[in-house]
């Protein structure tokens, strides 16, 4: 049962299995079952493209106080998040949804 005053807390997830700290667990096992390298505090900087056919190469990264380069194989995927810790942002895109409370990483 819902605590008092617990109505006034939006929060969003995927269906019932995951959510909260499920669904960071799933991408965990899920990425975990293939060779796939985790660099952590490791900000993306920049894409690399060619000049010619515009594909990407793969991604400038820093780590630490150095460049690092990585190449993509099939693809470069962009974690970039959402607007979900903007509230400002919330209230003009969410309408009716004055704060909104995360489920993921901030």
């Amino acid at each position: 049962m819902a605590g008092p005053g617990s109505g006034c807390v939006h929060k969003f997830h995927d269906g019932p299995t995951y959510g909260y700290s499920y669904t960071w667990k799933r991408f965990e096992s899920l990425v975990r079952q293939r060779p796939i390298s985790i660099f952590y505090e490791t900000p993306g900087r920049e894409l690399i493209q060619s000049d010619i056919i515009k594909e990407i190469l793969g991604v400038r990264a820093q780590q630490a106080n150095k460049s690092i380069y990585v190449k993509a194989r099939k693809a470069v995927v962009l974690t970039c998040g959402g607007f979900e810790n903007n509230q400002k942002m919330i209230r003009n895109y969410l309408p009716g949804i004055p704060y909104c409370y995360t489920s993921g990483s901030p």
